[in-house]
């Protein structure tokens, strides 16, 4: 028998250092909130399988190889059926700092950013881009969209 997804809470963290800072698999519920995720060489979060009802709010997510990679519906970074409130700082990050392939929509509403409006791409991950959503993925709703505090060009 399969074993059930289970609820996951990382709060008041700081991660850095690591391949992946934070990652969430298998896991309904979940509660991503006032983490630093910072210098990991892959990803700050990554989203891969099974990740319903999961929110992710008031974290700094930065100078990572990717900020978040999304690979995996039902995470709300902000504005999103899990009611998260975003206020992460999703910023200064080699690649793009917020990388989906979902057909979504995807919820990273009234967070921080390097851009204002974040910059988009559907065809390149690389240089800085804010939001990367592959072609034929969908939208990805990032209103309320703030300049980070210490933004990279």
């Amino acid at each position: 028998m399969a074993k059930a997804p289970q609820a996951a809470t990382s709060s008041n963290n700081t991660i850095t250092g690591n391949s992946v800072g934070i990652y969430v698999s298998n896991s309904t519920n979940h509660a991503i909130t006032l983490n630093v995720v910072s210098g990991n060489s892959g990803q700050g979060i990554l989203y891969v399988s099974s990740t319903a009802g999961g929110k992710a709010e008031n974290n700094v997510i930065t100078n990572s190889g990717y900020g978040v990679v999304y690979q995996s519906a039902g995470g709300d970074f902000g504005g999103g059926p899990s009611s998260s409130v975003g206020g992460n700082v999703i910023s200064c990050n080699t690649n793009a700092d917020f990388w989906t392939n979902q057909l979504g929509p995807t919820y990273a509403a009234n967070n921080l950013w390097d851009h204002v409006p974040p910059t988009f791409s559907s065809t390149s991950a690389s240089g800085g881009v804010d939001i990367f959503a592959s072609q034929g993925s969908g939208v990805v709703v990032s209103t309320g969209a703030g300049l980070a505090p210490s933004p990279c060009p």
